[in-house]
């Protein structure tokens, strides 16, 4: 039986006709293969228009609550009924971990590696390059970022990647992607699964975890005071280094140019071994000048180059970069063409517009 009310204006007619009927059928009060009235002896069951009734019909047509079969009319569709998992219902009350519930003014000191300092960060500069990048004028400000993110932001990047950290690269190296997380992802396609991962112990677990999700053979390889031991490495080809050279993650230490000459003439020695060098947070030096990059000494091209802005702006900008080397360049075009941009291209600009600034 079919109620409507004429006073409820948010719930057109259509609509409750529509759903009284859904709920009749999912409850079976309405059975398969049930005949259901004709739209005209529906309307004047019900005193509304025709067009009414033809509304909420075309929608449980389209659900596939009925079906019209010709000359016949309008029948209940048959359906298995939905079987509800074990614990389906304990399951709906298990509640996700906040990992907000810490309230900010009963720290004392916050060790965590994504803080940010709030107090200083360019709020009011941020807030009008949103604006100024958001222009209705510039009709290609709705359309997606090129693959490896936007030309203007890639040249800038390897201007400011050779001044701030000597890395010798050219835009078409650049890969503009939504954190590191996203550029490891890039990079597990690009390296077949036949290609080994090896990772400092201790490591940024977090990377770790991704390449064994990604179906690669995860190696660890100690750390000592200069950093990751190479001896471990020489028999080993077709392989990719996950190394933090500059600021080892998490002990602090810093690779010196012995250990990195020594880990660059290892990957030279074959043509498929790779350093992964994450350069995480190269930019804060307290008693030194920041080091040169790995990739700016590597002559073999065997160095891919990772940094991101989680640190040096926010981590909720989720921009990173990556530099392919000129062998894997050619890969990256061949398999990862169709994909698109993770970042969004409002971010792009204001980024570019921020770095100009």
């Amino acid at each position: 039986m079919i109620i409507l009310k004429q006073e409820d204006k948010n719930s057109p007619l259509y609509l409750q006709i529509y759903s009284q009927i859904k709920e009749d059928i999912k409850n079976g009060n309405l059975a398969s293969h049930t005949k259901i009235y004709s739209k005209r002896k529906m309307a004047t069951h019900l005193g509304v228009s025709i067009n009414t009734i033809d509304t909420a019909y075309s929608q449980l047509l389209s659900e596939g609550f009925i079906e019209s079969i010709p000359r016949k009319g309008y029948f209940v569709c048959e359906m298995d009924e939905l079987v509800l998992p074990i614990n389906a219902t304990e399951e709906k009350n298990i509640k996700l971990p906040e990992h907000n519930n810490i309230i900010q003014n009963e720290i004392k000191a916050d060790f965590a590696t994504n803080g940010v300092d709030v107090e200083n960060f360019p709020f009011n500069a941020w807030r009008r390059l949103i604006k100024n990048c958001f222009n209705e004028y510039d009709r290609n400000i709705l359309n997606c970022s090129p693959l490896q993110g936007e030309k203007t932001l890639r040249e800038l990047m390897a201007k400011y990647l050779y001044q701030s950290r000597g890395v010798n690269c050219r835009s078409e190296q650049i890969i503009i992607g939504a954190g590191t997380d996203n550029l490891l992802q890039i990079l597990s396609y690009i390296l077949d699964n036949q290609c080994t991962i090896a990772t400092e112990n201790p490591v940024y677990h977090e990377a770790y975890l991704f390449f064994k999700r990604m179906g690669h053979k995860v190696i660890s390889v100690p750390v000592d005071h200069h950093g990751i031991q190479v001896s471990k490495l020489e028999e080993y080809k077709n392989i990719a280094v996950y190394i933090t050279p500059s600021h080892q993650f998490p002990l602090g230490i810093t690779m010196p140019i012995s250990r990195r000459i020594q880990i660059l003439n290892w990957a030279s020695k074959e043509n498929d071994r790779y350093i992964i060098e994450d350069d995480y947070d190269s930019e804060f030096r307290y008693n030194s000048k920041p080091i040169p990059s790995l990739q700016g000494i590597d002559c073999s091209g065997s160095v891919i180059y990772m940094g991101t802005f989680s640190k040096s702006i926010a981590p909720s900008l989720r921009i990173s970069y990556m530099v392919l080397p000129e062998k894997l360049l050619s890969v990256f075009n061949a398999k990862y063409t169709g994909f698109s941009s993770a970042v969004s291209k409002i971010d792009h600009l204001v980024l570019t517009e921020f770095i100009c600034k």
